[in-house]
């Protein structure tokens, strides 16, 4: 899969780069903790989902990002897939961007989908691009 090849290429983000990602998007101890001890396709995943200012509790959303990103590595190893590919945590405000600029969503229903809970949110997401 291309996107298993990207993130193989990818270095690792330095401590530099996690340190600046925590201290930017007001993460508390305890999960930047959790954050630095991860592996560094770890770091890499959870850092690549982009900031966190959409986000109500940005160290609950890094808690599940890392927990995504378990999963994700999981499964990549056993082979299995337990979906689309599409993170299944809080998404971020750059997926949402991306979603509305890919999907030619217009400018109300934008801001109704920012507007909404990061479950509905991550809801929209998963459903896939709109078919028009």
């Amino acid at each position: 899969m291309a996107r298993d090849e990207k993130d193989e290429e990818e270095p690792p983000p330095t401590e530099e780069e996690v340190d600046e990602f925590v201290k930017r998007n007001k993460v508390d101890e305890r999960a930047a903790g959790d954050l630095k001890e991860c592996p560094p396709e770890v770091q890499r995943k959870v850092l690549a989902r982009g900031d966190l200012n959409s986000a109500r509790n940005p160290s609950a959303a890094v808690l599940v990002r890392i927990r995504d990103a378990r999963l994700e590595d999981r499964s990549t190893k056993s082979g299995s897939s337990s979906g689309p590919g599409r993170p299944m945590g809080l998404p971020s405000s750059s997926e949402i961007e991306g979603y509305i600029k890919s999907n030619g969503v217009d400018a109300n229903a934008a801001s109704a989908l920012r507007s909404c809970s990061p479950t509905m949110k991550r809801s929209v997401l998963s459903s896939g691009d709109v078919k028009g």
